[in-house]
């Protein structure tokens, strides 16, 4: 390699390093976000740590467009709760929407035990 573009590939491979490292401030992960990739590490991040205060959020999120976004969710909810409520993120629509509405009937019941008093279906995005 000539010396003259060493430099420029050194920057390079410290700038991709950076970047996979989080050297730089990212997009913040949250149910609220436009981003379905945000939207994703959120469901992750409230399954790994066992945040059941985001249950109807995730519940939300299951009727999400965006593939990636019922997978964390679901993963998350059965990481919380134990349940499934026969729902399969790449099953069809219909049989999707009607596992979501038992999984929002369940919590309506109070069998998270974390109700909210902040309905996520005001503050969620449009997908």
């Amino acid at each position: 390699m000539p010396t003259a573009s060493r430099p420029l590939a050194t920057v390079a491979s410290c700038l991709v390093l950076c970047l996979a490292a989080g050297c730089f401030p990212g997009s913040d992960p949250s149910f609220t976000a436009a981003s379905p990739a945000d939207r994703v590490r959120a469901a992750e991040r409230a399954g790994d740590t066992g945040d059941s205060t985001a249950v109807p959020y995730l519940i939300n999120q299951l009727e999400s467009d965006d593939a990636a976004a019922r997978a964390a969710a679901v993963d998350a909810l059965r990481e919380l709760t134990g349940e499934s409520f026969g729902y399969v993120w790449w099953g069809p629509e219909t049989e999707r929407r009607e596992a979501a509405r038992r999984w929002a009937a369940w919590y309506a019941l109070g069998a998270s035990g974390s109700a909210s008093d902040e309905d996520p279906e005001s503050t969620s995005p449009a997908d």
